[in-house]
């Protein structure tokens, strides 16, 4: 039984994450990339931890709750891969986007089909976490408002 309490313990603090600053715009003049914001609203759901963020097959970045991270992308097609690892159990979904230089994305981190079903086993009771994560292209006017409340990720 001490055993589980420690896993349980381990598997909790390893979801927190220590997040850096609060959201600054970047400076951005590049003329020959795009500049691409990912963030992931801060939510109770799935709060403790996050999927490991690749970018055409290169590990970039994880995200946590409540944080943002940027990249600069050259123009043309690139694949967005959220991937699972131990503590986030989700479906994913790939993305591509496409990106134009000079101009700014913003991808949100969403859940689709999300939700927790009870289930109980002899008296033991615990839930099943489903849903799916994806990255979805917003409106500057929608992230902008959203993205400020982030951090950036360490």
């Amino acid at each position: 039984m001490k055993a589980l309490y420690i896993a349980i313990i381990f598997l909790t603090l390893s979801g927190c994450a220590s997040l850096g600053p609060a959201f600054t715009q970047q400076e951005f003049s590049s003329a020959d990339k795009a500049l691409v914001y990912f963030y992931r609203p801060s939510r109770f759901f799935q709060g403790g931890g996050g999927p490991d963020v690749y970018i055409n097959g290169v590990k970039a970045f994880r995200m946590h709750n409540g944080s943002y991270s940027h990249i600069s992308l050259s123009p043309g097609t690139h694949l967005i891969s959220p991937k699972k690892h131990f503590n986030w159990g989700l479906d994913v979904m790939d993305k591509n986007i496409n990106v134009v230089a000079g101009k700014v994305y913003y991808l949100r981190m969403d859940f689709s089909d999300a939700g927790a079903s009870p289930i109980i086993i002899g008296g033991v009771g615990t839930a099943d976490i489903s849903g799916t994560t994806v990255f979805n292209i917003v409106d500057s006017s929608v992230a902008e408002e959203e993205i400020v409340k982030t951090k950036l990720v360490p």
